[in-house]
């Protein structure tokens, strides 16, 4: 379905790969992100299937997506359209120099305190998705709607980084 300017038509979302199965399918509208429905069909799929590793197109990721994919049990698997531009985040800031030809692509390193203080809320948010409770779509919106200030928006991010980095590094490695 072809969307509109200015309503919100509905397209349905269906990307297979080869020698893959589509487990679930769903109308979205074209304004709804494609990380909530990546989310929603991991925890929603109505088969037996035991789903470990999830393979998106672009923006079927986000560091929000890296995190809640952890927090559930998921192995989030991009397809990076502009690899060359991604960073690289540290553990720790003083390691930085151990890697003096990665110096361009390195950027911070990852706030673990932030990740220590908020991690319940961010479980009180992964378990929500999980159990039903509460739609990836409204968690998703509250996260970006709110300022960039939200502890546990920023510990969302800080956890994604790591596991953006980890999913970097493994893929660079092959």
């Amino acid at each position: 379905m072809k969307p509109s300017r200015g309503g919100d038509s509905l397209a349905q979302v269906n990307h297979v790969e080869k020698k893959s199965a589509c487990i679930y399918s769903q109308l979205k509208t074209c304004s709804s992100s494609e990380v909530a429905a990546m989310i929603e069909g991991l925890l929603r799929h109505c088969t037996d299937m035991k789903v470990q590793k999830n393979y998106v197109d672009t923006h079927g990721q986000s560091e929000i997506a890296f995190a809640f994919c952890r927090l559930l049990g998921f192995e989030l698997m991009p397809r990076i359209k502009r690899i060359g531009t991604q960073k690289l985040y540290l553990p720790n800031a003083f390691q930085r120099q151990n890697y003096p030809n990665l110096q361009p692509v390195i950027a911070k390193a990852i706030d673990w305190e932030l990740i220590r203080q908020q991690y319940d809320q961010m479980i009180k948010y992964a378990t929500a998705l999980r159990l039903g409770t509460a739609e990836a779509e409204t968690i998703l919106r509250r996260f970006n709607r709110s300022s960039p200030q939200h502890p546990t928006q920023k510990a969302l991010s800080e956890l994604g980084k790591a596991v953006k980095t980890i999913f970097l590094c493994h893929y660079l490695h092959r």
